[in-house]
């Protein structure tokens, strides 16, 4: 929750500054991804969905966070 708060202010911050044009796409994927594994979290929750679907999306969730992790790592200079 704390990373997607994180890139969530990243993208509010980037566009208050420069507009759409200035906002880093992988910031908005990072956030779309937290929401979505926190609203998949919720759904489980109150029982709207299956525990199934709940596992598809937080599996989903993992590998792209795995992902960016390695490409963060990847990246360090």
């Amino acid at each position: 929750m704390v990373t997607t708060l994180y890139s969530g202010y990243s993208v509010y911050h980037q566009y208050k500054t420069g507009g759409i044009n200035n906002v880093n796409g992988l910031d908005v994927a990072d956030t779309t991804a937290g929401v979505v594994g926190l609203a998949g979290t919720a759904l489980v929750t109150f029982g709207l969905v299956s525990n199934p679907v709940g596992w598809g999306i937080g599996a989903a969730v993992i590998i792209y966070g795995g992902i960016r992790l390695v490409e963060g790592l990847n990246n360090i200079e």
